[in-house]
C-alpha cells in the first residue's frame, strides 16, 4: 500500500499526518517559528521542516489542505491581507520541496470534499466544523481525547480524503462511522 503524508498548513500550527493507506495513520503538530517571527523566518523554518521530514518519512504521495482565500478583517472570522500571505508562502514552500523530492506534485485537497469525506457533511454551521472533523477521529481511534487537537484532526481529514482518493477500496469502506459499506451491485437477474 502507499505511503501518505497530508497536511494542513496554517500561519501558526501546521497538522500533519502520515501513514500506509489501510493501516492508522499517526499525527502531530509542527510550529516552525515563535510568535512575532517574520515571514521569511517562518517560510525558512518550514522549508528545513519539509525536508527533513520528506526524508524521514518518505512519502508515495503528499496531500495538502487547498489554499482557501480569503478577505475581511481581524475578527470578522476570515484571514487578514498578512496571514494570507503567510500562507501562500508556506503553501509555495511546502509543495517546493515536494516537487523537488517527489515525480509529482503535492495533490491538492479541497477542505469542504475532505470534510464531507470524513464526516459525511460538506457545510457545517459556524464554528461546527472543526469540532465535527476531532470528533470523527476520537472515534475512529485515530486521536484520544487527550492528544486530540484541531490541527492533528484537520491533517487527518486531509489524509483520508486522500487515501480514499488513491484507493477505490478505502474509499468504499470508509464514511462516517462506517455505516456504508462497500455496495454489492445487484446482478441482472435480480435486477430483473
Amino acid at each position: 500500500m502507499k505511503s501518505l503524508l497530508a497536511l494542513d498548513v496554517s500561519s501558526v500550527a501546521t497538522g500533519w499526518a502520515f501513514g500506509r493507506i489501510g493501516e492508522t495513520p499517526r499525527a502531530g503538530v509542527q510550529r516552525f517559528a515563535p510568535k512575532g517571527a517574520l515571514p521569511d523566518e517562518i517560510w525558512f523554518a518550514a522549508l528545513k521542516w519539509m525536508t527533513a521530514t520528506m526524508d524521514a518519512f518518505d512519502p508515495d504521495v503528499v496531500a495538502i489542505e487547498a489554499p482557501i482565500l480569503t478577505t475581511g478583517g481581524e475578527g470578522s472570522g476570515f484571514t487578514n491581507a498578512h496571514t494570507q500571505g503567510v500562507l501562500w508562502g508556506l503553501q509555495a514552500v511546502i509543495r517546493t520541496v515536494v516537487k523537488a523530492k517527489r515525480p509529482s506534485p503535492a495533490k491538492l485537497i479541497n477542505v469542504a470534499s475532505a470534510r464531507k469525506f470524513f464526516t459525511g457533511h460538506g457545510r457545517f454551521p459556524k464554528d461546527q466544523a472543526k469540532p465535527a472533523v476531532k470528533r470523527r477521529c476520537i472515534e475512529l481511534g485515530w486521536l484520544t481525547e487527550e492528544d486530540a487537537t484541531y490541527d492533528k484532526a484537520d491533517a487527518l481529514c486531509v489524509w483520508a480524503k486522500a487515501a480514499g482518493d488513491l484507493d477505490r477500496s478505502f474509499a468504499a469502506n470508509f464514511t462516517e462511522l462506517g455505516t456504508a459499506r462497500e455496495r454489492r451491485v445487484p446482478s441482472m437477474q435480480e435486477l430483473f
